[in-house]
């Protein structure tokens, strides 16, 4: 039974579904890549949304991603046990930077929901508040050139409507502030309209 959740195991079970699941984008994707600065956006968007969608699928078929909760809950055991609060907190902050490693949003979604989302429900947070703070925070995707596919677009015309460095300026500002309120709106104004952030256990003369 504890082989199961060998980390080599979880490797070759990811390479294995990759390998399988990669015959389905062999028709969508150019044999060959193009830089994005020399070639046509639009394909290496398609490439790029492929590969990222056939990762996540990798992840959550293989059990990869039930493998990094599991070990990463059991590092916190007994160590760090975060407020509902703070799950949700963590959540944001998860969802909201994966644009970085993850660049589209469908994959991001696909990762994020099993991987934080539904561990972090464990410590007491309500599962659908959080689900629904990785929905929202998968959404900022303005820091890189490929965040976005609209960024991508626009940033690639002649001359460039923006750069890099008009990317990073911009993200230092809109993330802090992007997080902040959607911690705020979690905690203090979706309470109100029927999504509560906490799980109440039932007690005994609670109505």
């Amino acid at each position: 039974m504890e082989n199961q959740f060998d980390p080599q195991i979880r490797i070759d079970d990811m390479v294995r579904v990759i390998e399988e699941e990669g015959t389905k984008f062999r028709n969508f994707c150019p044999e060959t890549i193009v830089p994005l600065d020399q070639g046509d956006p639009g394909t290496y968007l398609e490439t790029s949304m492929a590969a990222t969608l056939l990762i996540g699928e990798a992840l959550l078929t293989s059990g990869a991603a039930h493998y990094l909760v599991r070990q990463t809950l059991a590092l916190l055991e007994g160590h760090f046990v975060p407020e509902p609060w703070l799950a949700v907190a963590l959540a944001a902050l998860f969802s909201s930077l994966a644009h970085i490693l993850i660049t589209s949003r469908t994959a991001r979604a696909s990762v994020l929901i099993p991987a934080v989302a539904l561990p972090l429900s464990a410590f007491g947070a309500d599962a659908s508040a959080l689900i629904f703070v990785t929905a929202v925070g998968s959404g900022f995707c303005q820091t890189l050139m490929v965040s976005a596919k609209p960024v991508v677009l626009f940033g690639s015309t002649e001359p460039p409507a923006f750069v890099q460095a008009d990317l990073l300026r911009l993200a230092a500002y809109l993330l802090p502030i992007f997080i902040v309120l959607l911690i705020a709106f979690a905690l203090f104004v979706w309470p109100h309209l029927g999504l509560p952030f906490e799980t109440l256990p039932a007690t005994p003369g609670r109505n």
